[in-house]
């Protein structure tokens, strides 16, 4: 199956947070609008047999349609947290079974675009978060009432940032992605 929706948003006194001259976080509304246009699109299904796939893709450009002295920011900056596009694709291969075994692998490959996390003149410094990708996999096994799955997250080892947050000028702390992670994990069902 597949989806696929487009959006426009004209958003009056939004609320948006911003960081402040000695590294607190506050919230204010803006004094004009915000305009958000999207594109959000899914494709899921089984394309051969035994073979799943789920594909996602959001497309967004937000904007402040004035300036915002009380919040250092300039008409046409956009919306700071707000990726200019995501996707993710995975793929799930269930082998064809004649017992009680079900074998199955499979991946996921997940992009973030670039994006800011303050507005360009915030008096906590600019911040500018480059787009990055990471890859997961997956294998397990069902016998009978008990799973077992191996997994692997973040298989590159990439070193992103998934949000930051601006302190002060040069200045920041962040939530970095999961390094890579390889584990097991068993569920038996009673």
């Amino acid at each position: 199956g597949y989806e696929v929706g487009a959006f426009y948003i004209d958003w009056e006194d939004a609320q948006v947070s911003f960081t402040n001259a000695i590294g607190l976080t506050e919230t204010g509304n803006t004094e004009d609008a915000i305009t958000v246009i999207g594109l959000e699109a899914a494709i899921s299904g089984e394309v051969v047999d035994n073979l799943f796939i789920n594909g996602t893709l959001a497309l967004l450009d937000s904007e402040l349609e004035g300036d915002e002295p009380a919040l250092s920011a300039t008409e046409g900056e956009e919306i700071p947290g707000s990726p200019d596009s995501t996707a993710s694709f995975s793929a799930d291969y269930l082998f064809p079974t004649n017992g009680t075994v079900q074998y199955s692998v499979g991946g996921t490959v997940k992009y973030t675009g670039s994006y800011t996390s303050s507005f360009e003149n915030s008096a906590a410094g600019f911040f500018d978060n480059d787009a990055y990708t990471h890859l997961d996999l997956r294998a397990g096994a069902d016998i009978g009432d008990v799973s077992v799955n191996v997994y692997a997250t973040n298989v590159t080892n990439e070193d992103d940032y998934q949000t930051v947050f601006p302190q002060a000028p040069g200045f920041a702390y962040g939530v970095p992605l999961r390094p890579r992670t390889i584990g097991i994990n068993a569920r038996i069902d009673f």
